[in-house]
């Protein structure tokens, strides 16, 4: 713990970021230099910086939570799995092997292609990039080596209470996602955003591999079709370059449960309850074809 009281600390470093936390990474990332800070989330906190010559992000995990230290740790050994075997869409270079709370990765220069979760302002050549990522990395072979990983069910507990809330059998669901498991498992980002979408100029970089991991064909394309639901021609060309993916409408559903409960759990907030109610309209489309599959 001295070594923790005596580190140095610049002025502009957020307060959340713990003495300790900085005495580990002088530890072991000794040749870092930190600039300043990129942005805080509610687990972690990116900050700019050079280690040996390279414009580094160093990403620091302040949520205590098991949960984050699992994703955490699940990102930190998917990029050791890239330096090993790369992946055939661009992302940034892991610079030194991680640590217990803390990531060192290459600062790539670009913009991303949204603002927020649900964007504003899309454009449909960066939607069809991200769409072009999304089917290479579903045929990239290194995705065997995430075979070991625990990966989350096709629908929690959580989702079920969601789906009771709006009167859709839990048991339809359930069978449907039985289905699913003869389907062979594609390698997927697991949080194909266009927030973590980055267009460097001549391509387009993914960033945030947390969730990264093996499931059914459809999982990517469901998450960004949802997540562009204020823009139908990018959901059309979305919905189109996913057809004949067998899981692409179950996980509509399921993704739809839960973004329906996180958007209730913080409805306090008026922009989320603005887009909780949104997502209530689209559920009683989307559950109504399910209705229509299950009558037949």
């Amino acid at each position: 713990m001295t070594m923790a009281r005596a580190v140095s600390r610049p002025g502009w470093m957020p307060p959340v970021v713990s003495n300790q936390a900085l005495a580990d990474v002088r530890n072991h990332y000794s040749r870092l230099v930190l600039h300043r800070p990129l942005c805080m989330t509610g687990k972690a906190v990116l900050l700019a910086g050079e280690y040996e010559g390279s414009p580094a992000v160093l990403k620091i995990l302040t949520a205590g939570e098991a949960r984050w230290r699992r994703r955490h740790d699940a990102e930190g050994r998917a990029y050791e799995r890239f330096a090993a075997d790369p992946p055939p869409v661009r992302t940034p270079r892991m610079l030194a092997p991680p640590a217990r709370g803390l990531l060192l990765i290459e600062h790539l220069t670009g913009s991303p292609a949204a603002a927020q979760r649900y964007p504003d302002v899309i454009a449909l050549p960066v939607v069809e990039s991200v769409l072009a990522c999304a089917d290479a990395l579903a045929a990239w072979p290194g995705g065997t080596r995430f075979a070991e990983d625990a990966g989350r069910p096709a629908l929690t507990a959580a989702d079920l209470a969601a789906a009771a809330d709006i009167g859709v059998s839990g048991g339809a669901l359930q069978a449907w996602a039985g289905d699913l498991t003869s389907i062979p498992q594609v390698f997927s980002h697991g949080d194909l955003l266009l927030t973590n979408a980055l267009a460097t100029g001549t391509e387009i970089a993914l960033l945030d591999w947390e969730h990264a991991g093996l499931r059914p064909s459809g999982y990517d394309h469901a998450l960004l079709w949802l997540t562009l639901m204020d823009h139908p021609a990018a959901q059309a060309r979305v919905a189109a370059h996913a057809a004949g993916r067998a899981a692409f409408r179950f996980y509509i559903c399921a993704l739809l449960l839960r973004e329906m409960r996180i958007h209730r759990e913080a409805a306090s907030v008026p922009q989320v309850a603005r887009r909780y109610r949104a997502l209530r309209r689209l559920a009683d489309v989307v559950f109504a074809e399910f209705r229509t599959r299950v009558d037949h």
